[in-house]
């Protein structure tokens, strides 16, 4: 028997073996690129949600000033947010005085997350209820 020759069943082993290891590592790889795109999209919810409850919050907190101190105007406003995130948030409220209108709250929102979200920024008109009468 020649050195030349090779045993085809060692060959057969090793191209099975290559061919496993070429689908656990396709495998691993699509679990890895699906898991951090929902892992972004989790983030990007976060932030929808959060801008929401911060519009609403500005809404509230000028509603109080405005219903104590009728010449209110608007403000500017940094909450904490409390998450342990690098967010910043700024919420910036006015209040539209129209003759013609009921008086509107516009409160404009915004987060500013860091390296890896865009900043988001989302504006919207509240109606004034004065409440406390």
């Amino acid at each position: 028997m020649s050195k030349a020759r090779r045993n085809p069943r060692r060959a057969a082993i090793l191209v099975t073996v290559l061919l496993t290891m070429l689908v656990v590592t396709s495998i691993v790889g699509t679990t890895m690129v699906l898991s951090l795109r929902s892992q972004r999209e989790c983030r990007v919810e976060r932030q929808m949600i959060q801008i929401q409850f911060l519009c609403e919050a500005g809404a509230l907190r000028a509603s109080g000033k405005l219903a104590a101190e009728p010449a209110f105007a608007g403000d500017r406003w940094l909450p904490e947010l409390g998450d342990g995130s690098d967010t910043i948030a700024e919420v910036v409220t006015r209040i539209v005085r129209d003759p013609d209108q009921p008086l509107m709250i516009e409160v404009v929102a915004s987060l500013e997350a860091g390296p890896y979200l865009q900043r988001v920024q989302r504006t919207r008109l509240f109606p004034f209820r004065n409440d406390t009468n």
